[in-house]
This record gives structure tokens, sequence and C-alpha cells, in this order.
């Protein structure tokens, strides 16, 4: 109950909640993709990379950035394992839905001489209100809130750490790339707009590497809570397998 109070009364849903913008549908797209990869890891069926690509493709329909957290999933397990599930026929054909459901963008992107692209460089050279490493830094520690960031940072270092939950690591790590990336492109990408919309858009853009490891770490800590160290399922992606 605790944790639900803290995540309805953050900046992150009160914002997007009640204004209605492309980070709305992010919010969603990434807890989708990312609740599926917990499933995946935790049951070890490869069959949930297809949820992963319906949600990360569908939401690049909306916008470009979950691309940002499939590569962030691939480098993780890639880092942490389980490496098998980068051959897996399931988790190929999950990419090629992924493609195949943003080409329409892509498509209009390319039409258009990529105009995402000569903006996101317009920002991050810091033609923004809100541009720079040092904001990319400062709204990913305040985007959920102040009360809960202790919180999110406890279950990433759970994540990176505990040995219970080493079959999920790859989660953790996806969270380091997803924001290194952010950090190494010059901060947070979006567009001008209103006072309130860029508020909004730069929250987007971190917290979308938020949600890669608040909501996971939480939905590892019920899915462990429930299942047990012992677990068949969760012995199936153990960390005897994290790096097969």
């Amino acid at each position: 109950m605790s944790a639900a109070v803290l995540a309805a009364a953050a900046g992150v849903v009160l914002a997007p909640g009640h204004l209605l913008s492309t980070t709305t549908v992010d919010l969603l797209v990434w807890l989708a993709a990312a609740w599926c990869a917990v499933r995946m890891l935790r049951t070890g069926d490869s069959r949930w990379a297809l949820g992963i690509g319906l949600a990360l493709g569908a939401g690049m329909l909306n916008k470009l950035l979950p691309a940002l957290l499939g590569v962030g999933l691939l480098a993780g397990v890639l880092i942490a394992g389980p490496r098998r599930l980068l051959r897996d026929r399931w988790v190929l054909a999950a990419a090629g839905v992924a493609v195949l459901l943003a080409v329409p963008y892509l498509a209009w992107q390319a039409a258009h001489g990529f105009p995402q692209l000569s903006v996101a460089s317009s920002i991050a050279d810091g033609d923004s209100s809100y541009s720079g490493r040092l904001d990319a830094v400062v709204l990913q520690l305040i985007i959920i809130s102040p009360f809960a960031t202790p919180v999110w940072i406890a279950g990433l270092v759970a994540l990176l750490r505990r040995p219970a939950w080493a079959a999920y690591r790859a989660i953790g790590w996806a969270w380091l790339v997803v924001f290194a990336i952010v950090l190494l492109a010059g901060g947070p990408v979006g567009q001008r707009s209103s006072s309130a919309e860029r508020i909004t858009r730069a929250r987007s853009r971190t917290s979308a590497s938020s949600v890669a490891a608040a909501a996971p770490s939480a939905m590892v800590a019920r899915s462990v809570s429930r299942t047990g160290p012992s677990d068949p399922s969760s012995r199936s992606v153990s960390a005897n397998q994290a790096a097969a």
C-alpha cells in the first residue's frame, strides 16, 4: 500500500496523468515492456518477448524513445545474461514485430528528413530550458518523487547485488545503459512547447529510465516474495544460468 501511495503521488504520474501528451502513453509502454521482461526472466518462457516487442513497437508509433529501452534490455541481457535469449527465436521474432510496427513512424521521418533528429540535436546543444547532463541527473532523482528516490535506488542496488534476484540482473543493467545513453547524448531530448508541456516532456526522457529501474524492482520483489528462490520457474533462470 505504501508503495502504491508513493507511486500515485509521484510527479511522473501526476503531470502526464493530467496533461495528455506523448509522455502519457510512454509511461504505459515502458511499464508494459518492463513487466513482460520480468515475466520472461522469472519463468524462462521466451514467448514473453513478444509482449516486449508489441509494447515497444506500438510505443514507437507514439515516439521513438521506447527504442532506447529495447537497446537497454538487449545490453542488460548481454552483460548479465541469460545470453541464450540473444539467439532465441521468440526474441528475434519480437525484435521483428517491434521494427514492423515502427515502420510507419520511420517512413514518415525518412520522408521528411528525420526532423526529430534535428530537434534532438538542437536541444542537446543547449537550446532548451531543460537541456544538459546536469538537468538529466537532477530530474532523475526527483522525477518519481524525492520520497521515493531512496526506494528505487535501493531497488536498483538489490537488482545488481542481491543473490536471490540474480536472474533479474539484466533489468538493473538495462537502466544503467539507458541512463548512460541519456547522459552521453547531452541530457533530456524533447521539443519546444508550452511551459507545462516542456516540464512534462523533460520528465519523460528521464522518467522513462526511472521506470526501467523503479518499476521492475517492485515487480521483482513481488515475484520473488510470491515464488521464493526455490520455485521451479525461478530456478530455470537462476544465477547459475545468468551468464550462460
